[in-house]
């Protein structure tokens, strides 16, 4: 499934694979993985519960990833929201 997601993901953008790994939120299983594309960098988080798949972006543009400032301050900014995406285990009823 996360293989798919990742797949399709290069596709639709129609970009170069460039870094990959696995993670984990709770116990669920992810990928993370970079796209370059003609437009910029696609950096996402795909994540799957027994019921729904979860695809966080970050999106930099091209112009900002010529800029070693203004990547760097992307680069932080990206993090931060990755960082902030969180999965909550609700009791079953």
């Amino acid at each position: 499934m996360l293989e798919k997601g990742r797949d399709g993901t290069v596709k639709q953008e129609n970009g170069m694979l460039i870094q990959e790994s696995e993670l984990t939120i709770n116990r669920y299983p992810g990928i993370e993985f970079s796209i370059a594309t003609e437009k910029g960098l696609w950096q996402d988080h795909l994540y799957v519960t027994e019921k729904k798949v979860y695809l966080v972006i970050a999106f930099t543009a091209k112009e900002l990833l010529n800029n070693s400032k203004k990547a760097a301050a992307q680069r932080k900014v990206s993090k931060a929201f990755f960082d902030s995406f969180a999965l909550t285990i609700s009791a079953k009823k």
